[in-house]
């Protein structure tokens, strides 16, 4: 205490901030530790540093008691710049989080994991859009959610799966819009027959849209271009069949990142839970899974 009580010309610093200093101090060495420990080698210019998680990637709700850790370089104003490994970790010391930052954004490989380890979402970022493939994850390491990126967009087949990796649905997007015939499946265990289907453009349903039983019969099949010209879908509610409909989707908290239902706002943005196809929610087959 006795150092940290003078500084330059013979200042004291009061009792109060001492104990902010000290503070600093022991919060700056934890976080070289634990740095050292999660493997975060930094630049030799470059020093570790802690707080909360990046805004960018998971909403803030999803990210309560994550702690994170990067590297930072500073200039000679003391301006910081992030650069290098960035980790995130649950309250439990599990990480969460793999990414990397390049000029203070989080470009390349990203990876969210379960609390035990296990694989919940992998993507790729550059310059802050998602792009290429991305995946989610059952908890059985088992792929629920698959889609392809570019520059931020949704573009081409978009398909979920069960647990024991039968088709729970398909859709089609074009430059982020829906577009394209949209299906949900029965889970195997009832057959896996077709339960409905939609024309979906511009990510509105035309034409007919079919709702079936588990055999495979017709229940009810509507004309959507007779219907109200005021029903549309919201842009971010995508009309991917099944979602959340048969309860086979992952149960982690975070869930899908925006970027994956929302075609309006693909970036590195907080989660959402995907919005279910109106096609399994408007009018549903009396026959459940």
């Amino acid at each position: 205490m006795r150092t940290l009580r003078r500084i330059s010309g013979g200042r004291v610093l009061g009792t109060a901030l001492a104990t902010v200093v000290l503070a600093t101090m022991a919060a700056s060495a934890g976080e070289t530790s634990a740095g050292k420990a999660a493997g975060l080698n930094c630049a030799a210019d470059a020093t570790v540093a802690g707080g909360a998680p990046d805004p960018s990637l998971l909403a803030r709700e999803a990210s309560k008691g994550i702690r994170a850790i990067w590297c930072e370089r500073y200039d000679a104003l003391g301006r910081a710049t992030r650069l290098g490994p960035y980790r995130e970790f649950y309250p439990n010391g599990g990480l969460r989080v793999r990414g990397q930052y390049v000029d203070s954004q989080l470009a390349g490989p990203i990876v969210l994991l379960h609390e035990d380890g296990t694989v919940f979402m992998r993507g790729f970022l550059d310059e802050g859009e998602w792009t290429g493939a991305f995946e989610i994850f059952h908890e059985s390491g088992a792929v629920w959610f698959e889609a392809e990126f570019e520059a931020g967009k949704l573009q081409g087949p978009l398909r979920t799966r069960y647990r024991d990796g039968a088709l729970e649905s398909e859709t089609q997007y074009q430059r982020g819009r829906e577009d394209g015939l949209a299906r949900s499946f029965f889970p195997t265990a009832a057959g896996g027959r077709l339960k409905s289907e939609a024309q979906v453009e511009a990510n509105r349903i035309v034409g007919r849209h079919r709702l079936l039983d588990r055999n495979g019969e017709l229940v009810r099949s509507i004309d959507r271009s007779a219907g109200p010209p005021s029903w549309r879908r919201p842009v971010s509610e995508p009309a991917v069949a099944g979602f959340l409909v048969d309860g086979d989707a992952p149960s982690q908290t975070n869930r899908a990142p925006a970027t994956a239902t929302d075609p309006s706002r693909h970036r590195a943005a907080g989660p959402a839970a995907p919005a279910a196809n109106p096609s399994t929610t408007d009018e549903k087959s009396p026959v459940r899974d």
